[in-house]
């Protein structure tokens, strides 16, 4: 919903994701919560995130780093880059430094992709273009395996200026000029979408959308979310599952 365009319907969606959890459980994962923080940071409300991050405890990064899964760690980096007061940039960059390490050592690419356009944004708070740069070069030579685009998109102008810094280098060149153009395509969405909000995607005969989530997991991944759903941890669902909780 959100890369559709719609961010309210996608906060409206996580506060009745908050609602059953709370009535499940009697309290919001903190995935939920952090989800609906990186939400409204991208709406541009800063003064409700910095509200946010002062009174949600810092946790690490979980040493999973489950790729389909909100890490709360990572929009507290990214909202500690948004504020720029003080140490804020630092702490942000000690926190991805923290992440980059379990990365690199899980092979986690797409977690590695966005923090390393993170710290892109941080070094440019900072006044280290140089080395803003060449974060986000190696960020751009990594997407170039998967469908990333949306990593860098979501996270604003700031990342469009320096995307267009950084379009003259020969390795990245192709790569940038693509997600540059995801940008304006992502402006035009959000307009189409503003305009139709009651604008939904076709559903197929049996009332499923045809291009849903189950068309694209396996059944082993399918057997994974719904263990996600009931009250376990990380851990007791690696062992159900026979693989490594790390």
């Amino acid at each position: 919903t959100q890369a559709l365009g719609r961010p309210d319907e996608a906060l409206q969606i996580l506060d009745r994701l908050g609602e059953i959890d709370v009535e499940a459980s009697g309290y919001e994962p903190l995935d939920t919560n952090s989800a609906r923080a990186h939400l409204l940071l991208g709406k541009g409300h800063i003064e409700a995130v910095e509200r946010w991050i002062h009174t949600v405890p810092f946790q690490p990064a979980d040493q999973s780093l489950i790729m389909w899964m909100e890490q709360p760690v990572l929009t507290r980096a990214r909202v500690l880059i948004a504020l720029n007061k003080g140490a804020d940039t630092q702490m942000a960059l000690q926190i991805l430094d923290s992440i980059t390490d379990l990365a690199e050592r899980s092979l986690n690419t797409r977690i590695l992709i966005e923090v390393l356009a993170l710290r892109a944004l941080a070094l440019l708070n900072l006044g280290d273009s140089a080395a803003a740069h060449k974060a986000l070069i190696r960020s751009v030579e990594l997407a170039r395996r998967g469908p990333f685009t949306r990593t860098f998109v979501d996270m604003g102008p700031q990342m469009k200026t320096l995307l267009n810094q950084i379009a003259g280098n020969a390795s990245v060149s192709v790569s940038v000029g693509r997600i540059l153009a995801a940008f304006s395509s992502d402006m035009t969405v959000s307009k189409t979408a503003a305009a139709s909000p009651l604008a939904m995607p076709a559903t197929s005969s049996n009332g499923s959308n045809g291009d849903g989530l189950d068309d694209h997991l396996t059944q082993r991944e399918l057997e994974i979310l719904l263990l996600m759903g009931e009250p376990i941890s990380l851990r007791e669902i690696a062992t159900r599952m026979t693989i490594s909780s790390t």
